[in-house]
């Protein structure tokens, strides 16, 4: 079975099981009146509960995908470097200024950027912002890591265990 059950009734009935109703809860939310006898024989029934099974099995696909990505992202985040972000000392760019009436050349020290097309897939996540100033000043921020490493020190989380719920991580993503 692929899709909405015809029957719009059954339809909500289905939707309502599969987000946990009873099934006297799931018959009154369809539009029924209370019975609780018809309710059981409507779970019963094979379409609605092939149904039930179609829209439980896709959440929790969707789940397992946002685990995944949650993973990536914390795992980003907690061996992320700011040294792949920026680059820092003494540039290679040389300007003349005047000093006590004379020219001279100074190397001047720089923070740079580095390009957007220039960053791996991990540093871009874990860049938490980047602005610029009226003055021109650019400033870039990383995640904080230390709620994570609090967290992972003081929780029994395996990134292998995927029965671990997106729930698990909201200690640290609340932090941030």
């Amino acid at each position: 079975m692929h899709g909405t059950l015809p029957n719009l009734r059954h339809e909500r009935f289905a939707q309502a099981l599969a987000r946990g109703k009873t099934a006297t809860e799931a018959y009154v939310l369809a539009g029924y009146k209370a019975n609780d006898g018809n309710a059981s024989r409507m779970k019963g029934n094979e379409s609605i509960s092939a149904r039930v099974q179609e829209i439980v099995g896709r959440a929790a696909e969707r789940a397992e995908v946002s685990l995944e990505q949650v993973l990536r992202e914390l795992k980003a985040i907690a061996f992320s470097s700011i040294g792949k972000a920026v680059t820092w000392g003494p540039s290679v760019q040389v300007r003349e200024e005047e000093e006590n009436g004379q020219r001279v050349k100074v190397i001047v020290n720089a923070v740079l950027l580095v390009p957007t097309d220039k960053l791996d897939e991990d540093t871009a996540a874990a860049i938490a912002a980047v602005s610029q100033g009226s003055n021109g000043a650019v400033r870039i921020r990383m995640h904080n890591k230390l709620p994570l490493w609090s967290w992972v020190s003081t929780s029994e989380c395996s990134t292998s265990d995927r029965r671990t719920t997106a729930t698990s991580f909201m200690p640290f993503l609340t932090s941030r």
